[in-house]
């Protein structure tokens, strides 16, 4: 029987084998079909202060929601990867203008952007390779977005993937933080609902 270790790296792979294998132009329309559930999010149209990847690879492209919160005025903060230490920060966004390449070209807020307290945010959207229905995640093992929310573990979290990237189940191993909600292009998906439904039927 597959180690945590072992089905997690697994699932890992055929994740991005299945993310990876949607042509550029399906990903741009199922990217914006996400977009357009967000915006009408209730909790999207309440935060004030809201947390967002920039995307990276083939991951689901956040830069029309940043051009979007922008544009109505939240406050937008995106993370500074502390390579050393394997940690994360925050920094405000003004635009496009404020994103400086990070390591290995990967736009990152610049070092004059305000930084941004994790814990005083409204949202955070929460990018993954992988996740199951009740909010459980596996990004690409480096377990950074894990401690950064794991410091603020009462800011709302949405989790946003392609529908390809969706499994029946991930085996949760210590530090692991779930997701309360998941978009795809198919619509949302309330994980916090799936979690309490399943401790109630452990019980």
């Amino acid at each position: 029987m597959d180690s945590l270790l072992e089905t997690k790296a697994r699932l890992r792979r055929q994740a991005l084998a299945h993310r990876d294998a949607l042509a550029a132009p399906v990903r741009a329309t199922h990217s914006e079909a996400i977009v357009r559930l967000l915006l009408a999010f209730a909790p999207y149209r309440q935060a004030e202060r809201l947390g967002v990847y920039l995307p990276i690879r083939s991951e689901v492209d956040t830069r029309g929601l940043i051009a979007a919160a922008l544009a109505e005025g939240k406050q937008v903060a995106a993370p500074v990867t502390r390579w050393e230490e394997r940690a994360l920060d925050f920094r405000y966004l003004g635009g496009d203008r404020d994103l400086v390449p990070g390591r290995g070209g990967i736009p990152e807020p610049g070092p004059h952007c305000p930084a941004a307290d994790l814990a005083g945010l409204d949202l955070v959207l929460v990018p993954g390779v992988v996740f199951d229905r009740r909010g459980y995640r596996l990004g690409y093992g480096a377990g950074l977005y894990d401690r950064a929310l794991a410091a603020a573990p009462a800011v709302p979290r949405v989790g946003l993937a392609f529908s390809v990237q969706v499994v029946a189940r991930i085996p949760p191993g210590p530090g692991d933080l779930p997701v309360d909600w998941l978009v795809t292009e198919a619509g949302f998906l309330d994980c916090r609902g799936r979690r309490e439904a399943e401790l109630g039927q452990a019980g």
